[in-house]
């Protein structure tokens, strides 16, 4: 009863474990140690026919070192495990009342437990902790000292077993090596778990009360830019902006505006879909994901396909995890197209032709610095009218004698040859195609520079958006327009 007792707490699933630590005690020792193991025979544990928690109190009651192996809180069914008795152990080995006792925590996976957070801890799959865990061995108070009952006068002395180890530094180390080999090969899994995101990761916050009641229309779109916040990102997120930061929390709203300047007059369609889908996905329901709804990076070529995966309430703030999507490079005709309601046109249906004045066209032409502009009628592409056409058809009438000046858009539609033109020099495609299809159809279109871009793909079709053979060019061959 006299030598020093090491009390080893652990599942007996862990048994394999135990014993590499209890034969490296005994080892290292040099026998000088008991070792309670109550998983093996041949180390001190239980008695038979004896309460085993009776057992389990009077070994703690004299040990002043428990070395607790800790596994994980999940086996490998998923299920978790029981710690409640080694907890008792451990709990028992520190009552006040008993002798003064060391837990140091042997942790065989990044799992720890929380109630011995501020423990020693011996971290299994490390070759310097399981070394510097070996030469404390070698420290004189290592092993708290502890009281005994002298059999000869019956009373009680204290004994201070000083360093457990004669042992040099380099045999220690030795053993400490072959320690750190089989608690690996006991433990037979990785001492570290990494993770990482697949995808580039951003986190939106905003009230929900800003949100309730909001469309995906104009106004609720500019509502919700105003007042969303990132409050989280992955590394990868700020270059597709072209930062190298971007501060946790800030608004939203400053790198969209930045997007904005880099493509001027660009559909913001992916932030539609990013409003959409949070309008969704707060009532619980399947966002709806347009599948040309693509961000593109600033300063690159990449685009990427805004989803969110993850939603959560609290404290009535409302948090979107957003991952992009990097997406193949296929143009499709909605990442370049201007969207009608960004586009400049004239609507027939809200302004007769005659009642469009030529000078005034030309004028606002000139203004906007356009060749051209469109013109619609209930929502179709009807003409696509060219600033050359009305000069030249302006000069002819001035030849004549005609007062230009109240000439009209009508007056043009009578020309039949400038009619025809007006009609049939532009094509369509549908939003689902890409700007390769668009170059093909303009092509397949004797004098066509612009393509419609409708909701069937034909001219009978709602033009949803616009495309110049300049923005076609560009999206194809980037860098060849100038």
């Amino acid at each position: 009863m006299s030598k020093p007792l090491v009390f080893i707490s652990h599942k007996h699933s862990d048994t394999d474990i135990g014993g590499a630590i209890a034969r490296f005690v005994r080892n290292i020792s040099g026998g000088n140690v008991d070792v309670h193991l109550s998983s093996d025979p041949n180390y001190e544990g239980p008695r038979v026919g004896k309460k085993i928690n009776d057992e389990l109190r009077t070994a703690l009651s004299r040990t002043g070192l428990v070395i607790l192996i800790y596994t994980s809180r999940i086996d490998q069914n998923g299920e978790y495990k029981d710690w409640d008795y080694c907890m008792w152990e451990c709990g028992l080995a520190e009552e006040p009342n008993s002798a003064r006792t060391e837990v140091l925590v042997l942790q065989c996976l990044p799992d720890k437990p929380i109630v011995f957070q501020g423990k020693l801890q011996v971290l299994a799959w490390e070759r310097d902790s399981v070394i510097s865990f070996a030469r404390r061995f070698r420290e004189p108070d290592f092993y708290p000292a502890y009281e005994v009952m002298d059999e000869k006068t019956g009373e009680s002395k204290t004994i201070a077993p000083g360093p457990l180890t004669g042992l040099s530094e380099r045999e220690i180390d030795e053993r400490a090596e072959e320690l750190l080999r089989e608690l690996r090969e006991a433990i037979k899994e990785p001492g570290a778990r990494e993770g990482w995101s697949a995808w580039t990761h951003l986190q939106l916050e905003i009230p929900e009360a800003d949100l309730d009641g909001v469309r995906n229309d104009e106004e609720g779109r500019q509502k919700i830019r105003e007042k969303v916040k990132v409050v989280d990102h992955s590394p990868g997120f700020p270059g597709l902006f072209a930062r190298a930061a971007v501060n946790k929390p800030s608004h939203f709203e400053k790198l969209i505006g930045e997007w904005e300047a880099a493509y001027p007059g660009r559909s913001l369609d992916w932030w539609e879909t990013i409003v959409q889908q949070m309008l969704d996905s707060m009532g619980k329901r399947d966002p709806q994901i347009p599948c040309w709804s693509r961000f593109r990076e600033i300063n690159g070529d990449d685009e990427f396909i805004p989803l969110v995966s993850w939603v959560s309430r609290l404290n009535g703030e409302l948090t979107f995890d957003f991952c992009f999507m990097r997406h193949s490079r296929v143009n499709s005709v909605g990442t370049r197209m201007t969207r009608t309601d960004r586009m400049f046109y004239y609507d027939l249906d809200k302004k007769r032709p005659d009642e469009l004045l030529l000078k005034d066209l030309l004028q606002e032409l000139d203004d906007r610095s356009w060749t051209r502009i469109p013109l619609l009628k209930g929502g179709r592409a009807v003409y696509i009218i060219h600033a050359s056409m009305i000069d030249r058809f302006m000069t002819r009438q001035a030849l004549g004698g005609q007062d230009v000046s109240k000439l009209t858009l009508q007056d043009i539609l009578d020309v039949q040859e400038m009619r025809e033109m007006f009609e049939n020099t532009f094509a369509t495609v549908s939003e689902e195609e890409t700007l390769e299809d668009a170059r093909k159809r303009m092509a397949e279109t004797e004098r066509a520079e612009d393509v419609f871009v409708t909701e069937d793909g034909t001219p009978e079709g709602k033009v949803r958006g616009w495309l110049t053979d300049r923005e076609i060019v560009e999206g194809l061959d980037p860098g060849v327009v100038p």
